[in-house]
């Protein structure tokens, strides 16, 4: 587990997968302040 930053962020979006990165990706176009968290474990395999 990272520890916590202490920085504030406009959006907590929880899952990294496609979905979440494009989330934060078109977040950050708008200069929202994003923050993903992710297990970091891949599911790729499942597909």
């Amino acid at each position: 587990m990272i520890p916590h930053s202490g920085r504030a962020c406009d959006c907590l979006i929880i899952g990294g997968g496609p979905a979440g990165l494009a989330a934060a990706t078109y977040l950050g176009r708008f200069r929202r302040r994003v923050m993903v968290v992710d297990a970091g474990e891949s599911r790729a395999r499942w597909i």
